[in-house]
């Protein structure tokens, strides 16, 4: 009788242990998520914001602190807590919005751009699904109740052309290279000056290029030994700074988004990308 007693007695309690567990808070669950997943992934030097998530503050910044209604153009990687990509600016395009208007997405999104503090401050994150995508996750990409690692950048610029200044600037630095900027936001490098024809606006032009994004990652370049033929006038706002060689001549570009395909992108070009173009001018017309 005893014997039996005693077994009754831890059946219930491992019932009892079984049923709290179960009925842990998800916060409490996801916070234990995010300690195993720092743990396992080597990622030091993370503070507890109050709210859930996890930021590891990578860079302050020297401008501004944010406030709402601040318009920011930032960089953002993002993928889910299976290493998934949702999102990844290394092309060197960015997002634009206005601060508060974050609020509206993920709310772990709009608190980790806001704990950057400043201007040219640079976040890592590890947000709890309850302020990602929730229980429902995000189509295909984000499972229910997943966590997510992003990291935020947000460039410390008034206005596009301030921004894609920085950024074409922080990119011509790793090039071995001497660039002009011109007063377009352009800038370029004169490989070869050419001592042909002129180019204005009404010319027909024929050109050899190779398109890359800042990434090194090639977007287009005309066929070998088949230069493409175009009026001047058609061509991108960025290619409009060839007048400055003639005929024969080539240059390197790196052309601001605002001067190439702008908020909408083309093709395989996302939008606000800059580029990087090499361009030889074969012939004016």
């Amino acid at each position: 009788m005893i014997n039996k007693l005693l077994s009754i007695l831890l059946v219930l309690s491992a019932l009892t242990l079984s049923c709290k567990k179960e009925t842990r808070d998800l916060k409490e669950i996801q916070d234990a998520e995010i300690l195993s997943y720092l743990r396992s992934n080597n990622l030091n030097n993370f503070i507890k914001d109050t709210s859930g998530f996890y930021y590891n503050i990578l860079q302050q910044g020297k401008g501004k602190i944010l406030q709402d209604s601040d318009l920011i153009f930032y960089f953002q990687n993002i993928k889910t807590q299976s290493g998934v990509e949702l999102v990844n600016h290394n092309k060197y395009n960015y997002n634009t919005n206005y601060l508060g208007y974050l609020s509206y997405g993920p709310i772990g999104f709009y608190k980790s751009v806001l704990a950057v503090v400043n201007k040219g401050g640079k976040i890592r994150s590890i947000i709890p699904s309850y302020m990602a995508y929730g229980k429902d996750g995000n189509g295909g990409l984000v499972k229910g109740n997943e966590l997510i690692d992003a990291t935020f950048e947000v460039i410390n610029a008034k206005n596009v052309i301030a921004a894609e200044d920085t950024i074409i600037t922080r990119y011509k630095k790793t090039l071995d290279l001497d660039f002009t900027r011109d007063a377009s936001g352009v800038y370029y490098n004169i490989i070869t000056p050419g001592d042909g024809a002129s180019v204005s606006l009404t010319s027909t032009i024929s050109a050899s290029y190779v398109g890359k994004f800042f990434d090194g990652v090639q977007f287009d370049a005309s066929a070998a030994g088949a230069p493409i033929v175009t009026g001047f006038g058609r061509v991108i706002k960025g290619w409009q700074v060839l007048t400055k060689i003639k005929k024969g001549g080539k240059m390197r570009l790196l052309i601001p988004s605002h001067r190439a395909y702008g908020t909408g992108g083309f093709n395989t070009i996302p939008a606000n990308t800059p580029l990087d173009f090499e361009i030889e001018l074969v012939d004016v017309k």
